[in-house]
């Protein structure tokens, strides 16, 4: 999973935050400057500003790079899961299907599994953490990390993201080989995961399911990636790819249309609030 995964959840996509800071690099340098930075960086293009998302967050925050990691947190406190992740708990909860790996920083998984299901996943928000993984897991959801948690220091600069973390490369060798692999709102700019899935030989991973909504969204190193062996699916987005899988699944809406008193979400609210209610009578 990418950033467009995440972009109906209030998180602001690669395009929204490089446009928005490039266009502060403008104000803040001068003209001279700025093509003189422009020309350091091969083959720049301003029409395509996301893929130099790493170049162009370590020149709008080289005076603070914290400045940056604080703005990014803002964007993730505020957010909350769209409906399509409702339905990517139940997959989670609901099926064999346990592993999500993401270049994303947000929470937005592991919050819909607690805010939808009973499931309490195991949150790998670090390259250190990486030797918790367990490939042949059927019981608990596992979200790898693999820029880490937007509060463990995420990886934004160039040269942290050019080669995958070595302690990444050896716990995610099982879990391509033995799943099928989704790409859902994921670009394929960055060098580290792609290097990583290009040099692992076709016979030791499993078929890729390459999801786009525009023809331009697959990158040139997607292009080169994939096989024979591969798809790629054109969808209309994240949220609508989870509620045609959640329909095929027979998963339960999250909120009940004719009565939202009777929706899920609201009555395990009710359930907990009640919990709350009767303990506090016990004590008082």
């Amino acid at each position: 999973m990418g950033a467009g995964a995440s972009a109906k959840s209030n998180i602001p996509t690669a395009s929204i935050l490089t446009k928005k800071w490039f266009e502060k690099i403008q104000e803040d340098i001068s003209e001279n400057e700025l093509n003189q930075w422009k020309k350091s960086i091969l083959d720049f293009d301003e029409k395509d500003l996301a893929k130099f998302y790493s170049e162009i967050f370590k020149k709008r925050f080289e005076g603070n790079p914290d400045e940056g990691i604080e703005e990014l947190q803002k964007y993730m406190d505020e957010a909350i899961p769209s409906i399509g992740y409702s339905f990517l708990a139940q997959i989670l909860d609901k099926t064999n299907n346990k592993f999500v790996i993401t270049t994303n920083f947000d929470t937005m998984t592991e919050d819909s599994l607690f805010q939808f299901s009973n499931s309490k996943p195991l949150v790998l928000g670090h390259e250190y953490l990486s030797h918790f993984i367990q490939s042949s897991n059927t019981t608990r959801a596992t979200i790898i990390k693999i820029h880490r948690d937007f509060l463990l220091q995420p990886l934004n600069n160039k040269e942290d993201i050019e080669k995958l973390k070595e302690e990444w490369q050896k716990s995610l060798k099982p879990i391509l080989k033995n799943n099928k692999i989704i790409v859902i709102g994921y670009g394929g700019h960055d060098n580290s995961l792609m290097e990583y899935l290009s040099g692992i030989n076709i016979d030791d991973r499993s078929p890729i399911y390459w999801c786009y909504i525009n023809e331009c969204d697959i990158s040139e190193k997607a292009n080169k990636l994939l096989t024979k062996k591969d798809f790629i699916v054109k969808i209309k987005g994240f949220d609508e790819l989870m509620l045609l899988i959640g329909k095929s699944l027979e998963f339960d809406l999250p909120i009940n249309t004719k009565d939202m008193l009777k929706s899920e979400i609201i009555l395990k609210a009710i359930e907990r609030a009640n919990n709350f209610l009767d303990q506090l009578k016990r004590q008082f």
